[in-house]
Formats: structure tokens, C-alpha cells, sequence
């Protein structure tokens, strides 16, 4: 589990569709950016820090951040008695991430000056 900061200026992939949180109020509303941003569930943090209550069609779930700052959503099925687990995938932009990079290696170097 990672720190509970919702991410709202990237895309998560599930299933070959991409989806993105809206602030909502007190939570957020997860959308569907294929169709126009169409509202798919509701995400509200619960009072455990990190974990959110995740609703779509009327059914309540919990999900939680991954390390990889993946969006994952555990729900149970009583047909199956199983615990399903579905997540959704961060889209991580390569230039953002060359970005970070750089930044890493130029603070490297700024160090490595200091100590001269």
C-alpha cells in the first residue's frame, strides 16, 4: 500500500480502457476518458488513511494505492465466494519520467560539485 494521494493529472488503464479521477466533493468520481469522461463509479477516502470506499452500480468495494501507484479495488463475489481484485494500471508518461530522471541525475551531480 502506498500513501492515499489520488493522482487526478494521470490516466489508469483497465481492461484496454483508460479512466481518470475527477474531485468530487468529499471523494472523487472515476471517469472513462473513451466515452467523453462518463462517470463510472464513485471513490470516497475512508477514515483508515489510505484505503477508499469504491462504488459502482450499487455495489461498495475498498481500494487502496500499490506501491506502483496502481489503483487496486478488492470487492467480493458470493456467487464465486472469491475476493476479486482489480486494478487499475497508472499510465506513467515517458517524458515526465525522463523528466524525473534528469532531475535525479542533475541533483547527483550537484552533490558529487559539493563535495569537490
Amino acid at each position: 500500500m502506498k500513501p492515499s494521494m489520488v493522482m487526478t493529472n494521470v490516466d489508469y488503464s483497465y481492461n484496454g480502457t483508460n479512466y481518470r479521477f475527477i474531485p468530487k466533493g468529499n471523494g472523487y468520481y472515476m471517469v472513462d476518458t473513451n466515452r467523453d469522461n462518463a462517470r463510472v463509479a464513485s471513490v470516497y477516502p475512508t477514515a483508515q488513511k489510505g484505503y477508499y470506499i469504491f462504488t459502482q452500480n450499487g455495489i461498495n468495494s475498498f481500494g487502496y494505492f500499490t506501491t506502483n501507484g496502481d489503483f487496486a479495488v478488492e470487492s467480493y463475489d458470493p456467487t464465486s465466494d472469491a475476493i476479486l481484485n482489480n486494478v487499475y494500471k497508472v499510465k506513467v508518461d515517458n517524458t515526465a519520467k525522463m523528466k524525473k530522471n534528469n532531475i535525479k541525475k542533475d541533483k547527483m551531480k550537484m552533490k558529487k560539485a559539493k563535495m569537490k
